[in-house]
């Protein structure tokens, strides 16, 4: 039904924008698009939040270059657009569900370029440090930030800590908590105001046996 809202408001406002309708009428018109594209977002946003970390998995040893690699062709046009620069560090190998850990990589670097310095080019570093059993890898920006301590609050669902500056739900980094739940590992973040942010998280090196749920 949303999506028939979408389309109608989008023909509607294609036939009535020649010149031939009022101010108001077109300006109705604008609003109902608005709302009818904001709500199939907020639809598409808590289908992603509530599949996330599903056990219908594939784990298997993957290359960490290869899920950034993805997610950076997937945001090509979001970096361009940014005029970012992504730095990235030899990677190890994990264990995990591709599909899974793409999305997480992809909901982080996302929420880098959107909550950027408008006044300077986003810069992202991302490095990897292991132990015996476990991968830590880390993704940096030097974005706006935010107080360390509400830095655990951006990953609780529907919470948005700079609503009057950026679009958005309050659900990507959420759902990279289900994702990492999932693969048994812990993803936490440091910032401070305007000194960037740096996200962590976990990973298993070996094979391990997925969480039920």
């Amino acid at each position: 039904a949303v999506s028939q809202m979408v389309t109608l408001s989008n023909l509607l406002l294609k036939k009535y924008s020649n010149g031939s309708s009022d101010d108001s009428f077109l300006q109705h018109l604008e609003l109902l698009s608005d709302v009818a594209h904001n709500s199939l977002s907020l639809i598409d946003t808590l289908s992603e939040y509530a599949h996330a970390g599903r056990n219908s998995r594939r784990f298997q040893t993957i290359s960490s270059n290869r899920i950034i690699n993805n997610v950076l062709k997937n945001l090509q046009g979001d970096i361009q657009q940014a005029q970012a620069q992504v730095h990235i560090e030899a990677l190890p190998e994990v264990y995990g569900d591709m599909v899974s850990l793409q999305q997480l990589v992809q909901n982080i670097i996302s929420n880098s370029l959107k909550y950027r310095k408008r006044d300077l080019p986003p810069l992202l570093t991302i490095s990897a440090e292991e132990t015996v059993d476990e991968v830590r890898i880390e993704i940096s920006d030097n974005g706006i930030g935010c107080p360390q301590g509400k830095v655990g609050e951006i990953f609780e669902p529907f919470v948005r800590l700079h609503t009057e500056e950026v679009s958005g739900h309050g659900v990507g980094l959420a759902t990279c908590v289900k994702i990492v739940q999932q693969h048994e590992g812990k993803i936490w973040a440091t910032s401070g105001v305007d000194k960037g942010m740096t996200v962590y998280f976990t990973l298993a090196k070996n094979k391990m046996k997925p969480l039920d749920g």
